[in-house]
Formats: C-alpha cells, sequence, structure tokens
C-alpha cells in the first residue's frame, strides 16, 4: 500500500496546461519547471568533490567512508590495503577497472546507480547494494 502524497506545483502546471493549452499555462509549467532547474542545480552545487591522488599518501588507510560525494580522476591513487569503502549515493553506474583493490573485503554502495561492479573479480567482497 502507498502512502498518498499532494501533487507538485510542476504536476499541477502540467495538468492544467494538458486540459486546457494557452500561453498561461504553459508559461506556468515553463516557470516550475525553471524553479526546479534552479533547485537542482543549488543542490549539485553543496556536492563534494573529491580527488583520488589525495588519499595515495594514506598507505595505512582500511576504511574509508565518502558517503554522498564524488571522486574525479584516477582511481588506482586509493589506498591498495583498503579493506572496507563506504560510498552511499555513489554517482558511478560501474566501477572502473582500473581500480583493483586486491585486500577489499567490503564495500558498502547502499542508494547507488551501481549498475556493473568489476567483471571477471575472483576475490571475495561483500557488497551492499541497495
Amino acid at each position: 500500500m502507498s502512502i498518498p502524497r499532494d501533487s507538485t506545483a510542476e504536476e499541477i502546471t502540467w495538468e492544467n496546461f494538458r486540459r486546457k493549452p494557452s500561453c498561461k499555462s504553459a508559461f506556468e509549467y515553463i516557470k516550475e519547471r525553471y524553479k526546479k532547474y534552479v533547485e537542482d542545480r543549488k543542490e549539485r552545487a553543496k556536492e563534494v568533490i573529491l580527488q583520488p591522488k589525495h588519499f595515495q599518501p594514506m598507505v595505512s588507510l582500511r576504511m574509508l567512508q565518502i558517503n554522498y560525494s564524488r571522486l574525479e580522476g584516477q582511481f588506482r591513487f586509493l589506498p591498495p590495503k583498503l579493506k572496507w569503502l563506504q560510498w552511499k549515493q555513489c554517482p558511478l553506474r560501474y566501477m572502473p577497472s582500473s581500480y583493483n583493490p586486491l585486500e577489499l573485503a567490503v564495500m558498502d554502495l547502499s542508494e547507488s546507480l551501481i549498475e556493473t561492479l568489476w567483471k571477471g573479480r575472483s576475490n571475495k567482497v561483500c557488497f551492499l547494494i541497495t
């Protein structure tokens, strides 16, 4: 059973435009879409962007939590002895083949867009994807 929710302003203006097309209803719909676009841009501006090369000197790092962030750069710079990686809302659809953490035991990618991890992967890793 789903919980009923109120319609958004965008949905209401779209429905008004569909029912009774006019310049005014079209303008109202476009105005609501633009508001949503501006809100989304503000959210993206808050996003944390990390560079993997900054983790390279951390050779003793065993657990890494980079939740709600984005990595830009070469994944091969992440610590090779990493055992636990938690990356909630990972924006990637797949993990790059250049990242080959041989000692990784747990990878928490909950709330992520991940569709495919590595192909031909032989070491045992517990993946948490929801």
